[in-house]
């Protein structure tokens, strides 16, 4: 019964996707990881428990199948890549940052340590084909309920969050919050769809279950082109032309046809892009997949981009910052090339927006073999296959799933990392990719085991195993607290408080609502509520110029204490702060502080230009001539361009 209760939450936990906590900051994200992490800490608790109190050949069975699991190419891939990730955290430059991560990404140390627990039990305990089909079930429903939801967002349904079917440029997000990510979960998907087709009904297409395995595959390819994202769409075409590809040479039926049809499926996809803006393909609702070029300006601010990584990786080349601490790349990397004066500065990156970069500036060169580890082990698995079914045709009981697959389904798994990491060139991991990757390796475990395990006896469950499991028990019931419970209800603390703020009357009172939030004893959240609130102090001080001066400094000494001194996010707004008390209140005091705040921004991010030009606008305003001077000599060296410091500095 526990082991079920095990296998049940695992099946439970593919239902992240489908989650919308529209009562928490970032509600596409926080309620997924929350109910992600949850329910894989009861199955790894409830897997536990069944080791301590079933059978000893039942127990002993699952602890067997851990152990094949850490021997298997794919468990060792996978170990290396999730302790290689946890000590780039370690050695990172915000290790805190780099384990517990943000409300924003959820994608630190912790998150790994959990989607590692899931694809252990599911390598572990998931050894027969029915359970497969229910967990593929179970994603299908997920697909379904995520493409009902951005269906009723986009008929404007009250409750469902999402932009409007009238809106310009309509992309669906669905429950994910993010079309790209759409598009790259229904990859996944789509590949789980097109197995079970493969696999179960290859020779009954029109039985009432293929048809609905078609009616679902209909769903989710309509739901992959309503997302319109160009990088997964190169992901599948390329993906497809490899699987037509694979079927010419491994088989021998309509090899000509399939040949046909992977240079048609080229062409096709070319001629879309050659002809993007003629009227017939821009009349497609889907037309933005095709509009690829070098020229966009989201190319040109990717490559600035994977410049800051790249620099980052080459000052960090062994562990990397840490996962989850890009930013500190991007601010102490910045590549003048993505800010033109006069032009707003634009967005803030926190990731390379390539899996390649990101992983090798946050992680490292080992942390990036390690994740590319995990795919030589399923090549190589593949190709050791292939060539022992080459040279011995026999059927032998040891040989593995994979090679009695149908040609097609063993096609089908050989592409889906190839569209993976395709799509991967211009995007990075989150919770929808990295459910499914770990799911796919624990599954490419269960295809390339032998079909007809030999039966044996097993052990006696050890002591040393009882005292790991009651440990575990107890890790998995605090993780759960900790990386799901506390995080969640911050999260939604702080939401609570936004929409009572009609009701704040007195700094007391705002004192008294925000000391709610910071009193959840969360370890996710402080760096993002601080960031948030100190935006709302800074907006209540500027936008009340006679605002009592008592006011000003109790709401400036209750968030100053809060501050990280090493985020830009954290000290710009705060200088600023400083900067309009100064010149409200006269006293000099101020100007030192927002004088020490934008000089502790500009050591954070030597060349980011909010840092430099407030700097250079604070001095004029001083009277300090000589350090303005100097302050737009460094402007100039990085934007000689600029028509407003130029004659400045000049005399002009």
């Amino acid at each position: 019964m526990l082991f079920k209760l095990s296998k049940f939450f695992l099946y439970v936990s593919v239902f992240a996707m489908a989650i919308v906590s529209v009562s928490t900051i970032f509600p596409f994200i926080v309620g997924k990881y929350a109910w992600f992490r949850i329910a894989v800490d009861l199955a790894l608790a409830f897997f536990l428990m069944g080791i301590l109190a079933n059978s000893k050949q039942e127990a002993g069975k699952y602890v067997d199948n851990i152990k094949k699991v850490f021997r298997s190419p794919i468990g060792i891939a996978v170990t290396a890549f999730v302790t290689v990730f946890i000590l780039a955290g370690i050695f990172g430059v915000n290790s805190h940052m780099s384990f517990w991560s943000n409300f924003e990404r959820g994608e630190g140390g912790l998150q790994i340590l959990h989607l590692y627990a899931f694809f252990l039990l599911l390598a572990a305990m998931f050894n027969e084909e029915k359970q497969w089909t229910k967990i593929f079930y179970c994603s299908f429903a997920t697909a379904i309920i995520m493409l009902a939801y951005g269906v009723q967002a986009g008929r404007q349904i009250a409750g469902f969050v999402g932009p409007s079917f009238d809106s310009a440029g309509y992309r669906l997000q669905g429950t994910i919050g993010n079309p790209a990510y759409v598009a790259v979960y229904l990859i996944f998907i789509i590949f789980y769809a097109l197995y079970v087709l493969f696999t179960q009904y290859r020779h009954k297409l029109l039985s009432p279950g293929a048809l609905g395995i078609f009616a679902l595959l209909a769903a989710f390819i309509a739901g992959f082109f309503a997302a319109a994202t160009r990088g997964a769409m190169v992901g599948l075409v390329g993906a497809g032309f490899i699987f037509l590809v694979y079927l010419v040479f491994a088989g021998k039926k309509f090899r000509k046809t399939l040949a046909a049809l992977a240079v048609a499926v080229v062409l096709l996809f070319g001629a879309g892009i050659f002809f993007k803006n003629s009227a017939d393909i821009q009349k497609l609702p889907f037309a933005r997949i095709f509009n690829i070029s070098i020229t966009t300006q989201t190319f040109h601010d990717r490559t600035v981009i994977w410049k800051m990584a790249w620099d980052g990786f080459k000052s960090r080349p062994l562990l990397g910052y840490g996962p989850e601490n890009f930013l500190t790349v991007f601010d102490m990397n910045f590549n003048t090339a993505y800010y033109t004066p006069p032009t707003q500065f634009g967005a803030w990156f926190d990731r390379a927006h390539d899996i390649v970069l990101d992983y090798l500036s946050e992680t490292g060169i080992l942390g990036f073999l390690a994740y590319a580890s995990m795919f030589a082990a399923f090549y190589y698995l593949i190709f050791r296959t292939r060539i022992k079914t080459d040279k011995d045709q026999r059927i032998d009981a040891d040989e593995t799933r994979f090679s009695k697959l149908p040609l097609s389904a063993r096609a089908l798994i050989f592409v889906l990392p190839i569209a993976y990491l395709i799509q991967g060139i211009v995007l990075f991991d989150v919770l929808p990719t990295y459910i499914n990757l770990f799911m796919f390796f624990a599954f490419t475990y269960y295809i390339f085991s032998p079909e007809h395990a030999a039966q044996k006896k097993h052990n006696e469950v050890g002591e040393s195993v009882k005292y790991i499991a009651v440990a575990g028990i107890v890790v998995s019931f605090y993780a759960a607290i900790w990386g799901g419970v506390l995080p969640y209800q911050r999260a939604k603390a702080y939401v609570d408080v936004n929409a009572n703020a009609g009701n704040i009357k007195t700094v007391q009172d705002f004192e008294k609502q925000y000391d709610n939030v910071y009193g959840i004893p969360s370890p996710v959240g402080d760096e993002e509520v601080t960031k948030f609130l100190i935006g709302n102090i800074a907006g209540i001080i500027s936008s009340q110029p006679n605002q009592p001066e008592e006011v000003t400094r109790e709401l400036i000494n209750y968030i100053e204490p809060k501050i990280d001194n090493t985020d830009l996010r954290h000290l710009l707004p705060m200088a600023s702060i400083y900067e309009v008390a100064w010149q409200r209140f006269h006293r000099e005091e101020d100007y030192q502080k927002a004088l020490d705040y934008f000089l502790k921004a500009k050591e954070a991010g030597p060349k980011v230009p909010l840092s430099l030009y407030n700097l250079f606008d604070l001095y004029r305003l001083h009277g300090d001539e000589a350090a303005a001077k100097d302050m737009a000599k460094i402007i100039l060296q990085y934007w000689p361009q600029d028509s407003r410091i130029n004659p400045l500095i000049n005399g002009n």
